[in-house]
């Protein structure tokens, strides 16, 4: 057993402060399964402290999920506040001389430089993380203020200890942009807490709509954003039914694309095969991947894609485009299909191989379900982060 590990985690999660002990979030029963792993391997010493923004207000100022555990909330008035309000919160995190190990952030650019400097005054490790792929042109291009934030995250990454990426091409793409040795560079995936559902999936489809009943389902759960590229998988969705009518196909989530999608849907009058339920809680999801057949993701570009993964664990095989993440989950022709970004035909033609074959089907999802247990079984990611938080 090494020395105690004291972590400071600077982020903008708030669902850490979700539900109480009686209905929890998973990001929250993430972490404290990981305050539970460092202990057991650090000590009853060791300890994290997120400082994270909530909302003012809302009550979530302070919270002890658990031991090696504490919450505290920014109580922002707006995320526009959130860093000088995290400045503002340091003082209570630090009271009574607790000092930090290590310093993380969930993301490199705001939080990133202000958890660079933090480190540097406090004498603590910096380990910056990222979760997704910054360094896309595609998410550049989103919106103007992603420019700057990906100038202060090439900033802060350059100044840490060991930095954290949640796939294997991400840390290729890292370690070429800033000429570091991939060794500094930790590929940790996000673990991901998930019970599947014990609905049959005649039960499953039936309870996510009655409309689903006798029809193969092919599912996305997600933030309805440019990212995902949804009007190529409504492209997709329409060429599969015009060699398969009698698929269906599910869209889960909300986002600023939720009027555009159902326009295009209502315009080529494929309500009734197209459905859109809208978000869904997290508590609800496996019943929602247990109705599925298979997963089809289009997105331009994806740090993790851990939906893909839950699908696994639901026993779904997935169709994903080639975007850093889902290359570490699928095992290509294996427990799914990779494509190329934006290529319709190949989309297309994987999931019709797919909806075609039943027995074919079935096997990929058997092996989706070994791979996800296999690889990213959330003790095993809890261990791997205990030792990159530790050092070497």
């Amino acid at each position: 057993m090494g020395n105690p590990v004291r972590l400071l985690v600077l982020g903008k999660d708030s669902t850490l402060f979700s539900g109480g002990r009686a209905v929890q979030g998973d990001a929250r029963l993430r972490h404290i399964r990981y305050a539970e792993r460092l202990r057991a391997l650090y000590g009853n010493e060791s300890e994290i402290r997120i400082l994270t923004y909530t909302r003012y207000g809302s009550g979530h100022r302070r919270d002890d999920p658990a031991p090696g555990l504490r919450l505290y909330g920014t109580q922002s008035l707006h995320r526009a506040t959130y860093l000088a309000d995290t400045i503002a919160t340091l003082p209570s995190v630090l009271a009574h001389g607790w000092r930090p190990t290590a310093v993380t952030t969930q993301t490199p650019w705001e939080e990133g430089c202000l958890g660079a400097i933090l480190a540097r005054a406090l004498g603590a490790a910096f380990l910056p993380q990222m979760h997704f792929d910054m360094l896309s042109d595609e998410w550049r291009r989103e919106r103007l203020l992603n420019n700057v934030n990906r100038a202060l995250g090439l900033w802060s990454l350059r100044r840490a200890t060991r930095i954290r990426v949640v796939s294997e091409p991400l840390r290729i793409k890292v370690s070429a942009r800033l000429g570091l040795d991939p060794s500094a560079i930790d590929v940790i995936p996000v673990g991901v807490n998930f019970t599947p559902s014990n609905l049959s999936k005649a039960a499953a489809r039936a309870k996510l709509d009655p409309r689903l009943a006798d029809h193969p389902v092919v599912l996305f759960v997600g933030r309805l954003t440019a990212q995902k590229n949804l009007p190529l998988w409504l492209d997709v969705a329409d060429d599969i039914l015009k060699a398969r009518p009698e698929t269906r196909f599910v869209i889960v989530g909300g986002g600023e694309l939720d009027a555009e999608l159902r326009g295009v849907i209502a315009a080529r009058g494929q309500a009734d095969r197209i459905l859109m339920p809208g978000p869904v809680g997290h508590e609800s999801l496996p019943d929602v991947y247990a109705a599925a057949d298979l997963f089809l993701l289009t997105s331009h570009y994806e740090g993790f894609g851990r939906v893909i993964l839950e699908a696994g664990f639901a026993g779904a095989p997935s169709v994903a485009t080639r975007c850093s993440g889902p290359e570490d989950i699928i095992d290509d022709a294996v427990s799914g299909f990779l494509t190329e970004r934006g290529d319709r035909a190949a989309l297309v033609a994987k999931s019709l191989e797919i909806l075609s074959d039943y027995a074919r089907r079935d096997a990929m999802g058997l092996e989706a379900l070994r791979l996800a247990h296999e690889r990213f079984g959330l003790d095993a990611l809890a261990a791997r982060l205990s030792r990159h938080w530790a050092g070497p």
